[in-house]
């Protein structure tokens, strides 16, 4: 059992280059870590050289989700409006030096606004703390969607894929995989079975012939005898 769960230890965490990517972008998409915290954790697993190629990766796969996005949802221009980051407006009482400081941060923020896309200015915005209690992720990035209106999309995306545990689970398994004439397959009669049942919930639940069907399971079953008789009198004796 060791020899085994180390196999699949291997097999999906073994080289930190082949881990899938958006394990690592559920992450990212969370406003309280982001991609700092992510790299905090991968310093306290692998050397800098795999970190920084992680990393990288990371930022490339996220980078690629954007354009595919953006494209997707036809916008040419993919910038924060300019309301967005703006610095509150000086009062009229202020003095004419806190006035022109202040109108100097308006408009480099609108500057360095300007030139980066949702990624990046997602990135490099604050983030959450993350000791805020009962933090709901999904009501933080419908609140902020206006902001970052592609990043929004992607990580809607990217929270609702399943986690499955199955293959590593199975490692733990003294039995292993159990297939016998139960489980392996189901005849035809129960396939047909099956597949008219459904059809039947399905259906606009009006009312059903049974005298009809029933006729036709006699039909079946009067074939079917006929069958076990045919093959009992050419199978050859002992």
């Amino acid at each position: 059992m060791a020899a085994n769960m180390r196999r699949k230890y291997d097999k999906y965490w073994g080289n930190a280059e082949n881990i899938n990517p958006f394990l690592f972008l559920a992450i990212v998409v969370d406003p309280r870590y982001k991609l700092k915290y992510l790299k905090y954790l991968f310093e306290t697993i692998y050397e800098a050289e795999i970190v920084a190629k992680i990393v990288v990766k990371v930022e490339q796969v996220l980078q690629r989700l954007f354009t595919s996005y953006n494209a997707m949802n036809g916008n040419k221009d993919d910038k924060v409006s300019k309301s967005d980051s703006l610095v509150p407006t000086c009062d009229l009482k202020q003095s004419n030096r806190s006035r022109l400081l202040a109108n100097y941060l308006q408009q480099r923020q609108m500057v360095v606004d300007d030139q980066m896309n949702d990624v990046e200015r997602y990135l490099l915005d604050d983030p959450v703390n993350p000791l805020t209690p009962s933090f709901d992720i999904l009501l933080w990035w419908k609140d902020n969607s206006s902001r970052y209106k592609i990043m929004s999309l992607i990580a809607k995306d990217i929270l609702a894929i399943p986690v499955s545990t199955v293959a590593s689970e199975s490692a733990f398994s003294t039995s292993g995989r159990i297939l016998d004439s139960f489980r392996s397959s189901l005849s035809p009669k129960m396939v047909e079975a099956l597949v008219c049942t459904q059809n039947w919930m399905k259906g606009n639940h009006e009312g059903i012939q049974m005298r009809e069907y029933l006729d036709e399971i006699q039909a079946y079953d009067f074939l079917e005898q006929e069958n076990k008789v045919d093959l009992k009198a050419t199978s050859p004796k002992p």
